[in-house]
């Protein structure tokens, strides 16, 4: 078992969106799509538009180790369903399984 510890994150000032749309992974409201945006981020959260500040939640995205012998898909499936959604940010500890003790070899 391999046990990481999430510190602080820090945010860049420009952030960069892309995504088809049509997904329960956009927020309501957002009616682009398929979209490509840059975007403002301050302290205040991530100014979409003039008229629209999304609340800012810093969070890493995916992480896991490579196993042993299977293929993990980290995405929204054409099936409708999601994905089991974790929140891995500040003050988080992931426990992650590995395939062998100490350093591996292939």
């Amino acid at each position: 078992m391999l046990s990481v510890e999430i510190g602080p994150i820090e945010v860049d000032p420009i952030g960069y969106t892309r995504f088809g749309g049509g997904t329960d992974a956009t927020p309501r409201g957002l009616t682009c799509g398929p979209c490509e945006k840059l975007v403002e981020i301050t302290k205040d959260g991530i100014r979409w538009s003039d008229s629209l500040v999304l609340p800012l939640r810093p969070m890493l995205g995916f992480v896991g180790v490579a196993p042993a012998r299977e293929r993990l898909h980290n995405g929204w499936r054409a099936s409708g369903r999601q994905p089991r959604r974790q929140e891995v940010t500040t003050g988080a500890t992931l426990h992650l399984r590995v395939q062998c003790q100490g350093r591996c070899s292939t």
